[in-house]
């Protein structure tokens, strides 16, 4: 959806359904915007819209944010983070605020910092705990991730009776002494009655199975994976390759890999290790053509990443073979 900024009093959504041969300009005010719901009100009457629907919100937005949406075009994403911090506090309306907070998020997982933005995730999910930004989930999917101190603060999370906090504290426990603690919360919580928190409880818990999984766990899993919510199943698709990977299931895997570059880029970390791991693949089954144009990719489109620092080294490496 593109956010664009424009003066007056009115907000303008532009939408489009699937059965729609043309765009619709729907004109009102925007009252709240929870989950995927959009409620605009016009001429007394307040209308329900479906937010995957609208193309084009136009609205009065703070400088602030207007300059941090240049910053973000320009791919200064530390640049952007004090301009939204600071559009956040100049915002007064909730459902706006939480629009620019999402951005905030997302240029705080581009700048790695993890720690802030598992902070910025939670607010945004006790506010609105259907969020449409659990695609901006801040877990650890990767053993590159660098833990740091988040792992000292997670185990304060898991106590936690907010479910969003909870599966923080318990996914980024994973790797330290309270493991035994992080399992059993990510199994309640699996259960939970938000199908975005229960999905990446469930596939933060494949994290433990993945070196063992057999066909019949990935046939398992490949069935769960298919009743979560679309919005969440990055992680999951890293967790299901991974198991196939290693039971000599390459094409399968490689799909599932090329599912999170082109269906999740928001995730840009996790698409670059999947891009990159691809090309691994890619290579290992003697197709190095195909390899050397995924390394590239990553270098290319991830330049700020450790993958794009390796995939560099892969292809310096097989430029001196040929």
């Amino acid at each position: 959806m593109l956010l664009v900024a424009i003066a007056g009093g009115q907000d303008i959504l532009i939408t489009q359904t699937a059965d729609a041969t043309s765009p619709t300009k729907r004109r009102g005010i925007i009252t709240q915007w929870v989950g995927k719901q959009i409620t605009l009100e016009s001429s007394g009457r307040a209308r329900l819209v479906d937010s995957d629907t609208v193309l084009e919100l136009q609205t009065q937005w703070p400088q602030s944010y207007t300059q941090a949406l240049e910053r973000i075009g320009q791919k200064k994403f530390g640049e952007a983070v004090p301009l939204l911090q600071a559009a956040i506090t100049e915002e007064s309306r909730p459902w706006a605020r939480r629009a620019i907070s999402g951005k905030l998020l997302e240029c705080l997982l581009r700048t790695g910092n993890e720690a802030a933005a598992i902070g910025e995730f939670v607010t945004i999910t006790r506010e609105d705990p259907e969020t449409r930004f659990f695609n901006l989930a801040p877990l650890p999917w990767v053993s590159s991730v660098f833990m740091g101190n988040i792992s000292n603060q997670a185990v304060g999370w898991m106590e936690s009776n907010d479910p969003v906090e909870k599966l923080m504290g318990a996914a980024w426990s994973m790797s330290g002494n309270s493991r035994q603690i992080a399992v059993a919360a990510l199994k309640e919580l699996s259960e939970n009655g938000n199908a975005c928190v229960a999905g990446l409880a469930k596939s933060q818990l494949w994290r433990t199975q993945s070196m063992t999984a057999n066909p019949d766990t990935i046939q398992r899993w490949e069935r769960q994976l298919n009743r979560m919510p679309s919005s969440v199943r990055a992680g999951a698709y890293l967790m299901l390759a991974d198991a196939q990977a290693r039971n000599q299931l390459t094409d399968a895997a490689a799909i599932n890999l090329m599912r999170i570059a082109v269906l999740h880029p928001e995730q840009h970390g996790l698409a670059a290790a999947a891009l990159y791991r691809c090309a691994d693949l890619r290579q290992n089954a003697g197709r190095p053509d195909q390899s050397r144009t995924l390394w590239a990719e990553v270098v290319r489109n991830y330049e700020n990443t450790i993958w794009a620092k390796q995939a560099s080294a892969k292809l310096n490496q097989s430029k001196s073979k040929n």
